[in-house]
């Protein structure tokens, strides 16, 4: 009788369904995908984020985004489809969050692309099954081969248990998913295309992967004040990605006299970034959203650039 009282607690759990507004699409139509978040008690969680991601009948993503449920516990999205989009069955991922709640889902169901007039509409189905879960670091995904790979594991781990998990990390995604998955979907697809694009890739992701790592061990000593430790590891981040990545072609610009008076730029940047940091700062205390966004946002801008410029003064201050 034990056993029989506990099933359906062990079957209570926290769950997000999903489904499109039809079943079938003609290539260039916009496709609408909408569903509910519950908590193990069936309620609905307001203000979960959902992570929502579209791959083509080649599994290549195609649409990648970041919602958020409204006080019914509902969210929604939309994209449209390109006149080039390939025809076939696309699958759609999903899965939420929220600090207090464990992971929800994740889930998916799926649609069809035809080139032919749709006359019908037909709802769509949707599953609960368990599934991988689906990876947005999709430049990582397509050039380490698998979402399961360590490198992809770890930038999503440390998005989605550090990053996601604090005011600044979650409206900085905001704005960074808008911008980098404007054209990463592409990049992806040119890399699972071409083999001969991976090992140029590896080069290229090989600082920012040993750098985050180093920023989420950074993280985890800065805590337990997850926002200060994730502004922190932030600056740290920003800072030494733009020594790396901007650094080189800065310094050559400067050799070439293309740039001058150096220690006036770093002067500006600096101020820049110590204003950056107050907006946060004021974001955070008044628990305002929009300066949250143009806070974290200033904040790694900032930093990049002060990280470019600081390198090559630096390395012309020793050789002097």
């Amino acid at each position: 009788m034990t056993f029989l009282l506990l099933i359906p607690l062990a079957a209570a759990q926290n769950s997000i369904n999903i489904t499109t507004d039809q079943a079938q699409y003609v290539v260039g139509s916009s496709v609408l995908i909408s569903g509910k978040v519950l908590d193990a008690q069936g309620s609905r969680v307001d203000g979960a984020s959902v992570s929502i991601q579209v791959n083509d009948p080649q599994n290549t993503p195609v649409h990648v985004n970041l919602v958020y449920t409204d006080q019914s516990g509902e969210y929604a999205d939309k994209f449209s489809l390109s006149p080039g989009a390939p025809q076939g069955r696309y699958t759609v991922f999903v899965s939420a969050s929220k600090t207090g709640l464990s992971n929800i889902g994740p889930a998916q169901t799926q649609f069809m692309v035809i080139s032919e007039t749709l006359t019908t509409t037909v709802p769509s189905t949707t599953s609960t099954q368990p599934i991988p879960n689906p990876s947005k670091c999709v430049i990582a995904t397509a050039t380490y081969g698998s979402e399961m790979a360590p490198e992809v594991a770890m930038l999503r781990d440390f998005r989605d248990s550090q990053v996601s998990h604090t005011a600044a990390g979650t409206n900085f995604m905001l704005i960074f998913n808008a911008f980098y998955y404007s054209f990463s979907p592409q990049i992806a697809r040119y890399i699972s295309n071409h083999s001969y694009a991976k090992p140029f890739m590896k080069v290229i992701l090989y600082p920012t992967i040993s750098i985050l790592s180093a920023t989420q061990g950074l993280n985890a000593l800065l805590k337990p004040n997850a926002e200060i430790a994730i502004v922190i590891s932030g600056i740290f981040a920003s800072f030494t990605l733009g020594f790396v990545y901007f650094g080189i072609p800065f310094g050559t610009l400067r050799l070439l006299r293309e740039i001058e008076r150096t220690e006036v730029i770093i002067r500006w940047l600096a101020l820049s970034s110590i204003t950056s940091v107050s907006l946060l700062a004021v974001g955070e205390f008044a628990t305002l959203p929009a300066l949250l966004m143009i806070g974290s946002s200033a904040v790694v801008l900032s930093f990049l650039a002060l990280g470019a410029v600081t390198g090559p003064y630096l390395a012309e201050r020793l050789i002097d």
